[in-house]
């Protein structure tokens, strides 16, 4: 059994691609603030860091 494909319209063409690119924008827009938190973490835990190891030798002293 064959099935045929109708092409799509001038208009449909035009719709579709117009979708694609707005979805395209919306990924950009999602990797973009990916970054973003990925660069908060990062800051996070850098300055975790430092206070951990205060922890650690206030606990060294203490004993």
């Amino acid at each position: 059994m064959l099935y045929q494909y109708a092409a799509p319209t001038k208009a449909e063409s035009e719709k579709l691609t117009s979708q694609k690119e707005i979805h395209y924008q919306e990924m950009r827009a999602m990797r973009e603030q990916i970054k973003a938190v990925e660069n908060l973490h990062k800051t996070a835990e850098q300055l975790e860091r430092p206070q951990q190891s205060q922890v650690r030798k206030k606990e060294d002293n203490q004993l």
